[in-house]
């Protein structure tokens, strides 16, 4: 039996969705990035795959953090899948590229899904577009990873890049009045940086800027500071479910935040334990 791993990172949950597609396809474990937060990921599998979005024309600074002290096998078959907006992987190939030869391995293929965006927005015809052409490309690059593909040339300057420092600092938020604490936001936040302060959702210095926080919020009392964000629409892949994706990321969540769950998702409490 060839063993195989798919981890994925996903704030709204494109890039789960596509993670979760793919894994079923392949017949592949699933694990999410936030596991690892504070471990080391370890993994020779003898397939390897990574799915997640692009930041501003670059692989998510969280994901990257935990990438630059990993450990891969250098004979595994290591794929990348990036969820993007406009469908530019600009620099997001050469960054992971550069830390999986940091971490001892081969990145063979590279693949880009274009998304309904969760920064800069995208009109509703264009996510309908977009949400529809999906699962044929989820079954291109399944086939393209079954038959072991190579498609991308390792780059000798992308292992410089792989050593600079990926701290986080994020984007900043403003907590509107409509906030009634209900936790959700501190539950689904891969980086554990929202807490709740006297009923009121209370941000940190380190966020992963996945905005999670903005877009599952039942209020929308979440809201960036930054230039035309602030006033962005929300989006959330309409296949998951907050529930399902604060499962399959192992978020610990409190009482509050199962509740939520349980009510805003239909997923029971012991669902969003579960795992």
């Amino acid at each position: 039996m060839v063993i195989k791993m798919i981890y994925f990172f996903s704030g709204t949950g494109n890039s789960y969705w596509a993670a979760k597609q793919i894994a079923a396809g392949l017949g592949e474990g699933l694990e999410s990035f936030v596991l690892y937060r504070e471990k080391m990921l370890v993994c020779n599998d003898a397939v390897i795959g990574f799915v997640m979005p692009t930041y501003m024309w670059d692989a998510p600074k969280f994901v990257r953090g935990i990438l630059k002290r990993a450990s891969l096998g250098k004979d595994s078959y290591i794929f990348l899948v990036m969820t993007s907006n406009k469908g530019r992987k600009n620099f997001g190939y050469t960054s992971i590229d550069g830390l999986v030869q940091n971490a001892g391995g081969r990145l063979s293929a590279a693949f880009m899904v274009q998304m309904p965006g969760n920064a800069l927005e995208s009109s509703a015809e264009e996510n309908e577009k977009r949400l529809k052409e999906a699962p044929a490309r989820m079954d291109e690059i399944v086939k393209a990873v079954q038959d072991r593909t190579v498609n991308y040339k390792p780059k000798r300057r992308a292992l410089a890049k792989s050593k600079k420092d990926f701290s986080l600092r994020g984007a900043s938020f403003a907590i509107l009045p409509e906030c009634d604490g209900c936790g959700l936001c501190a539950g689904i936040c891969p980086t554990g940086n929202i807490q709740i302060v006297d009923g009121k959702a209370v941000h940190g210095s380190q966020c992963a800027s996945c905005f999670a926080c903005m877009h599952w919020c039942p209020k929308h009392a979440a809201r960036i500071t930054t230039g035309k964000l602030g006033n962005r629409s929300q989006y959330t892949h309409p296949d998951v479910r907050v529930g399902e994706l604060m499962v399959n990321q192992k978020i610990s969540a409190s009482a509050s935040h199962k509740l939520h769950a349980q009510i805003h998702t239909g997923w029971t409490a012991s669902e969003t334990d579960r795992g």
